[in-house]
């Protein structure tokens, strides 16, 4: 896994401010992995993306889900190296048994989702994208699609991450979807920013120009703002 210096963070941080949520977790993802990954089942991409988060915001990825009852907030938090390490049990390609038909498939990748984002209606979204991974031009009717979506949605564990929770405040059971995307995303953002506002206070300080605050250590860089803080680095 790559690991990001502050220079790299803070021009990855401007260089995918703009694109689209899929586009930005796909290039966010390669600048991690250092090649292509388009082509690559969706659990590999996010795979990197969960690397990312781990590397800016530790192991434990937390989250707040809203009870659909009763709008209760539930806190949650998942393990990051664990759900990275369910990559390993991608499965890129197979196939279902359809009484007597055989239908092949192969997995989500991240130029589908690319693809799809323009869709605003998720039944439109999600039935194409099963179309698109269907393989041989075997089209699974209405009632074949539900076990061809299941065998997709298997062999890649991290494409969809539900968490089952119970809401503590009228005990109805739940699930919240965890959107890696979007938190990589939230944890790149949050880095860029705290990076500039960094390099504006040690600038101001010390006359330092934003490559040489940049080329710092984490650990020197942020004893120096302890200082400023405590009063002994003022000029």
């Amino acid at each position: 896994m790559a690991d990001l210096a502050a220079r790299e963070l803070l021009d990855l941080w401007e260089r995918v401010g703009d694109l689209s949520p899929q586009r930005r977790a796909l290039a966010v993802a390669e600048a991690m992995a250092g090649e292509p990954l388009g082509a690559r089942p969706v659990g590999v991409r996010d795979a990197w993306l969960l690397g990312l988060c781990e590397e800016l915001a530790g192991p434990a990825l937390e989250a707040v889900a809203s009870c659909p009852g009763c709008a209760e907030e539930t806190e949650f938090a998942l393990d990051t190296p664990v759900l990275r390490k369910s990559a390993e049990q991608v499965v890129a390609r197979g196939a279902v048994r359809l009484g007597d038909r055989r239908v092949a498939w192969r997995a989500p990748t991240g130029d589908d989702l690319v693809a799809l984002e323009v869709l605003e209606d998720p039944g439109a979204a999600a039935a194409e994208l099963l179309a698109r991974c269907v393989e041989g031009g075997a089209v699974p009717t209405e009632g074949e699609r539900a076990a061809v979506a299941a065998a997709i949605a298997e062999a890649d564990p991290l494409a969809e991450i539900l968490v089952e929770l119970t809401c503590p405040g009228c005990d109805r059971a739940f699930s919240a979807d965890v959107d890696v995307a979007e938190f990589a995303w939230w944890a790149l953002r949050d880095v860029g920013r705290r990076l500039l506002a960094e390099v504006d206070a040690l600038a101001r300080a010390y006359g330092w120009t934003e490559p040489e605050v940049l080329a710092l250590p984490d650990r020197r860089r942020a004893t120096y703002l302890q200082l400023l803080a405590g009063g002994a680095g003022d000029r």
